[in-house]
């Protein structure tokens, strides 16, 4: 099932295999997933690519932690299907939907906290303006 998000499409995708490798996060090294993925565009054209993703980025990580010891990789298994986001120009830049959702999430709440912060200083612009009338008026009398 095919739906248009934007100018991407979304599609699911079949895990074909996984691989783990460490990469910088923070201070230290993480394991970071990078399962390939097949599936079929919307014009039929099959597309076979890596994904490089966090473990916690996957829909069922929470219930995968649950589980101790873990290890990163049952988090999911070849067969898998995994919802993926591409663009119909260069499908093999697919990335987990999810993962795009949260993108566009974290910059619609980046954009309201700005919002916020200029209203706040905008009200304390004019309250300051207020006390500075006030001020003029009590010297004037």
């Amino acid at each position: 099932m095919h739906q248009n998000i934007g100018l991407t499409q979304s599609t699911t995708a079949t895990v074909t295999a996984i691989r783990e490798e460490d990469r910088p996060y923070g201070t230290a090294p993480r394991k970071a997933l990078l399962p390939t993925v097949r599936f079929e565009t919307q014009d039929g054209q099959m597309v076979e690519t890596e994904l490089a993703m966090w473990p916690w980025e996957l829909p069922n990580y929470g219930s995968a932690m649950s589980r101790w010891p873990w290890k990163v990789s049952p988090l999911i298994e070849v067969g898998d299907e995994l919802p993926v986001v591409y663009d119909p120009q260069r499908p093999e830049s697919a990335r987990l939907e999810s993962v795009e959702l949260h993108r566009r999430r974290g910059a619609r709440r980046a954009q309201t906290g700005c919002l916020i912060m200029v209203g706040i200083i905008v009200i304390f612009f004019l309250m300051f303006l207020l006390f500075v009338f006030f001020l003029l008026l009590s010297a004037g009398s």
